[in-house]
């Protein structure tokens, strides 16, 4: 399928330079339209939407396909706790770390895609991460000076150690 043109919409496009991205399952291109000569750029990543997530916890194991929105609603709630504004700029792209980190999975648990969001999140910020643990009953102890121990799950198994 070919990329339509941003300024005239025109369907023939030419890919003038590429580049994969070292750190993310990214793709930079840039195209010029044949029709008007405009030069734009795109980034392509991969289609999570095959994704299926397993929610071990019911009993049948039920199985739901990925959906970016949820994660972004789950790290909105955990940012806004402490910064409305920097839950606005930020959810969404957060949101969009996590679902590149798992553009080679075909099957997650529900947990191990918790500790994952936990992880992008404790990078970001830490309390918003804390937030989001005590919100996803992943927080198991206090440690000295009051820090939270969160479970560790096998992202295979779906399984807290």
């Amino acid at each position: 399928m070919d990329m339509i043109c941003i300024n005239c919409s025109g369907i023939e496009t030419k890919v003038a330079n590429s580049r994969t991205w070292r750190k993310d399952s990214k793709v930079w291109r840039r195209r010029t339209c044949e029709e008007c000569g405009a030069t734009f750029t795109t980034y392509e990543t991969p289609d999570a939407s095959k994704l299926v997530v397993v929610d071990t916890d019911k009993k049948p194991a039920k199985k739901v396909p990925f959906d970016l929105s949820y994660i972004t609603i789950s790290i909105y709630k955990a940012l806004a706790a402490s910064d409305e504004k920097e839950a606005r700029h930020s959810a969404l792209w957060l949101a969009k770390n996590v679902e590149t980190r798992l553009a080679r999975e075909k099957m997650i648990s529900k947990a191990a895609l918790a500790e994952l969001v936990h992880e992008v999140l404790k990078g970001f910020n830490e309390i918003a991460a804390i937030q989001y643990a005590a919100r996803h009953g992943m927080v198991v102890s206090l440690k000295r000076r009051g820090r939270p121990s969160v479970r560790r799950i096998n992202r295979m198994t779906g399984d807290g150690s």
